[in-house]
């Protein structure tokens, strides 16, 4: 409930206490970044098994439009993204086009595959130049079946988040305040 902390002493038990976040439900934040593991055997032609091990990222729903938050599994070495998402609320809008061009960022920025499934929503398979390889539209039922290749090569956004951004937000104010002042010292000298 929004604004539990303050509507419970007006309201009473008629409001549902499902979280303590100031917006709809509990958007609390994780101590670490779970990833999946699996084992994959490989056999080779003389018969030695080599056993690796591999890392996914779940990433669920809305948590894919945050770019520095999907960077953070691949930064502890996730080779692919899994994206389960339900997308049947936007119903026939363009917010779920949106939501899967949000995963083609992700792939651009990570260089990782990307499976995303999606209930009504655009099911897809993006490669790691962010070109959708196959793809379920609005309202389909059908299955998809592909290789997802796995990567480890950790890009720049990944290695430094949005530091670039970042930088040329603080140049940006530095540049308007230095213009300011010296608008404020030409009009004073007058």
């Amino acid at each position: 409930m929004p604004f539990n902390k303050f509507l419970f002493p007006i309201l009473g038990d008629k409001i549902l206490n499902i979280g303590s976040s100031t917006s709809l439900g509990n958007f609390s934040t994780q101590d670490s970044i779970s990833l999946f593991r699996s084992k994959i055997y490989d056999f080779d032609t003389s018969i030695n098994e080599k056993e690796k091990t591999h890392s996914i990222a779940p990433i669920i729903c809305y948590e894919s439009i945050y770019g520095d938050y999907v960077r953070q599994f691949v930064k502890q070495g996730a080779g692919a993204i899994f994206i389960i998402t339900n997308d049947g609320w936007w119903k026939k809008t363009s917010g779920y086009q949106q939501h899967n061009m949000y995963a083609k960022l992700r792939a651009i920025e990570t260089r990782r595959y990307i499976a995303r499934s999606a209930n009504t929503g655009i099911s897809s398979i993006i490669n790691p130049l962010g070109h959708i390889q196959q793809s379920i539209s609005w309202d389909k039922k059908d299955v998809i079946i592909a290789s997802v290749g796995l990567g480890n090569y950790q890009t720049f956004y990944v290695k430094y988040g949005d530091l670039i951004g970042r930088l040329s937000a603080f140049l940006a104010v530095i540049i308007l305040l230095y213009f300011f002042v010296m608008n404020k010292i030409r009009f004073s000298t007058r």
